[in-house]
C-alpha cells in the first residue's frame, strides 16, 4: 500500500503498469507538510504534476469566456490582449512560463487535466509558447477514450496515471475545484449548512487501493495542492509557483521559502 504522510518520500519504485482504468479507490492517508527523508539521496523522485487549466493555469475561466459572444469577439479582435487577460497579465505570464519550463528542465513531467475544450486549451498555450512543456492535454473529450464517465472523472484519470507504464512515484494534483479531489476526512458546510462538501488542504495525501492493481500502482503517492477557487480569480499564484518549485527541487515545502527561488533570478534577468 502507499506510505503514510510521514514517509511520503520513501524508496522509489518502477514497474510497468497497464493503462486501463483500474478498479480501485483513492484512500486518504492524511495531511502533513512534506519533509524529505534524510536517507533519500536520489531526489527528486519520478514526479508527475497534473494541472487543471481554467482558474489554475489561467486566472480567468477560458471555457466560460469563449462561451459568450463578447468573449469570442474579444479573441477575434485582439488575440494577444485577450489571452494576456485570460492568463492574468504579463507579469504572471512570465512567472508561469519560467515556472513550467524550469520544472520540466529539472525532470518533472507536466500534464493538463481539464473539463474544457482541448483545442481551445492548446491554442491558448501555443499563443505564449508553453504548449511544449506538457506531455499531454486531457480535456473533456479525453475521458471517453479511457472509458471514464460521470462524477469522479478526474479521480479516475488520476488512477489511470498511477497505474500506467510510466510508474510515477509521486503525482501532485494542482486544481481549484475541491470536488475533483478524492475524499478526505474533512467536510465543509455550504449554502447555510444545506450541503456538505469534501474539503481538501494543501499536502493532503492518498494512495490507490484495489484487488487487481499492478504492483507499483499502490506505491504511488497522490498529493493535493488546491488553489483558491473562483471563476475569475488569480489561479495559481506566483508564491504558489515558488512553493511548488522549491518542494520539487528540495523535498520540503517551506525549508527554502526564506531564500530566493530560481524563478526570482530568471525574472530578474529578463
Amino acid at each position: 500500500m502507499g506510505s503514510g504522510p510521514a514517509k511520503l518520500f520513501g524508496a522509489t519504485t518502477a514497474a510497468a503498469m497497464a493503462t486501463q482504468v483500474p478498479v480501485a479507490s483513492w484512500v486518504y492517508e492524511g495531511c502533513s507538510e512534506p519533509t524529505r527523508d534524510p536517507d533519500m539521496t536520489d531526489w527528486p523522485p519520478k514526479t508527475l504534476f497534473v494541472f487543471d487549466f481554467d482558474c489554475t493555469i489561467t486566472s480567468v475561466h477560458l471555457y466560460h469566456t469563449l462561451n459568450t459572444e463578447e468573449g469570442r469577439e474579444q479573441l477575434e479582435a485582439d488575440a494577444d490582449t485577450f489571452y494576456t487577460m485570460i492568463f492574468g497579465g504579463e507579469e504572471r505570464i512570465n512567472w508561469l512560463r519560467n515556472f513550467l519550463n524550469g520544472m520540466k528542465e529539472n525532470g518533472a513531467e507536466l500534464r493538463i487535466m481539464s473539463f474544457g475544450s482541448e483545442s481551445e486549451i492548446r491554442h491558448a498555450l501555443e499563443h505564449f509558447g508553453i504548449d511544449g512543456v506538457f506531455s499531454a492535454v486531457h480535456g473533456r473529450s479525453s475521458y471517453r477514450q479511457f472509458g471514464i464517465h460521470g462524477r469522479g472523472a478526474k479521480q479516475d484519470l488520476l488512477s489511470v496515471y498511477a497505474a500506467s507504464e510510466d510508474a510515477f512515484d509521486l503525482i501532485v494534483f494542482v486544481e481549484d475545484d475541491q470536488e475533483n479531489y478524492p475524499r478526505t476526512i474533512r467536510s465543509k458546510e455550504v449554502g447555510a449548512g444545506q450541503i456538505t462538501k469534501n474539503f481538501v488542504e494543501k499536502w493532503d495525501a492518498w494512495h490507490l487501493e484495489g484487488n487487481e492493481l499492478p504492483n507499483a500502482a499502490g506505491e504511488v503517492t497522490l498529493v493535493g495542492y488546491p488553489v483558491e477557487a473562483g471563476r475569475d480569480g488569480e489561479g495559481l499564484k506566483i508564491e504558489e509557483m515558488q512553493e511548488l518549485e522549491l518542494f520539487f527541487l528540495t523535498g520540503s515545502a517551506t525549508a527554502g521559502l526564506s531564500q530566493k527561488s530560481s524563478l526570482d533570478y530568471k525574472i530578474a534577468m529578463k
